[in-house]
């Protein structure tokens, strides 16, 4: 196998096995944590800092979304992370996975 095709699949094993273990994890604030990690901390700060996005920090908690406006209930920040907007991309995540991630930004 060329290096190229050994890279590539070591990083496709890497990513199906963070998938698993965020999803076997029997804590789901947890197990969004991983979610997090492997699909928001690029461009998201757990605190106050500005990335490329704002920082999460009490982001469940605040009055509203800055991006959209609207609360952040459960189903607001669903669909801002399914449908993207404005810089934020699309991010298509199971619901499974989308509900392991906002039990860990209630933690936030």
């Amino acid at each position: 196998m060329k290096p190229s095709a050994i890279a590539l699949l070591c990083a496709l094993i890497g990513a199906s096995a963070g998938a698993a273990r965020a999803e076997s994890a029997t804590d789901p604030a947890e197990a969004g944590q991983r979610v997090f990690v492997e699909q928001c901390s690029l461009c998201h700060a757990t605190n106050d800092s500005v990335l490329f996005g704002p920082g999460l920090q009490g982001v469940m908690k605040q009055k509203e979304l800055v991006t959209t406006g609207k609360p952040p209930t459960p189903a607001n920040v669903k669909s801002l992370i399914l449908q993207g907007q404005g810089r934020m991309p699309r991010i298509p995540l199971d619901d499974a996975r989308l509900d392991l991630l906002i039990a860990y930004l209630k933690t936030l």
